[in-house]
């Protein structure tokens, strides 16, 4: 396995692991571990509002993040993981137009919410935060992956490289 491959599978492992625990959130606290699950609620909220009808629930216990928030981070992941699996000759090239287009929906569903002209829904909240999250890894693994590279090799640039050494271009 390459160093690439495997540094691909950390990435999706901790996509998977963060998923889980905006679903082990509400689980943690309907099982009666009420403690667990006000250290899971808390780490979420440093990340999403948690506005209760904002969210969806399992069993009247609130996922960990809000439904726009719960779609960005599942879409991610299955982003990352088509992504991955697709075989690419060359690396992929960001479709920032993309990002543009999926950032923007979500800006007026919020905007037009925030105005009062249009309601903003789970379902809007859904198929906004989907948008995004499926298209970041297109824009984010790349660059990622290519720091890492840059890391592993020791030539990341430096904003201030020490006096007399010159930065890596």
């Amino acid at each position: 396995m390459t160093n690439r491959a495997t540094v691909e599978i950390i990435i999706i492992l901790l996509c998977v692991a963060w998923c889980a625990g905006i679903f082990a959130a509400p689980l943690l606290e309907r099982a009666g571990d009420p403690g667990t699950s006000a250290v899971v609620y808390e780490f979420y909220g440093r990340v999403c509002h948690q506005i209760d009808n904002h969210s969806w629930h399992i069993a009247g216990a609130k996922f960990g993040v809000c439904a726009r928030c719960t779609s960005i981070y599942v879409s991610f992941t299955v982003g990352t993981l088509v992504w991955m699996l697709i075989p690419r000759r060359v690396p992929a090239r960001p479709r920032r137009g993309l990002l543009f287009i999926a950032a923007g929906l979500m800006l007026l569903d919020v905007v037009l919410n925030t105005l009062g002209v249009h309601a903003s829904s789970s379902l809007t909240r859904a198929i906004t935060g989907s948008a995004l999250g499926v298209v970041l890894p297109w824009i984010v693994l790349p660059v990622l992956l290519e720091a890492i590279d840059q890391l592993r090799r020791g030539r990341l640039r430096t904003a201030h490289p020490p006096a007399g050494d010159t930065p890596y271009v």
